[in-house]
């Protein structure tokens, strides 16, 4: 039986600006951002910190679509995803199902 030791290294970045790593075994890239806000996203970090401050300020979605220079249909799906996220946290940290 042969082992292989897969060793991740790094592979430059997307164009979001997520680090992507490298498996030596199988040659294949990834980003690593499993269960963190930005999983599956292509905007970058800055875009979702500043979806953060205009949703706890209440803008609008027009007024935020505006702000960060993207379509008004993403600015939902991302404001949905942030406010999934924050949903979940407060169900770990108070043992809600």
């Amino acid at each position: 039986m042969r082992t292989v030791s897969s060793v991740l290294v790094k592979a430059g970045k997307t164009k979001a600006g997520k680090q992507m790593l490298k498996c030596s075994s199988c040659h294949k890239r990834f980003v690593c951002d499993h269960g963190q806000l930005t999983y599956y996203s292509h905007q970058p970090q800055s875009k979702w910190n500043d979806l953060i401050i205009e949703t706890q300020k209440g803008n609008s979605l027009l007024h935020t679509a505006a702000k960060i220079n993207v379509h008004e249909s993403t600015v939902f799906r991302m404001r949905h995803k942030y406010l999934h996220f924050i949903e979940d946290m407060e169900s770990d940290i108070y043992g809600r199902s």
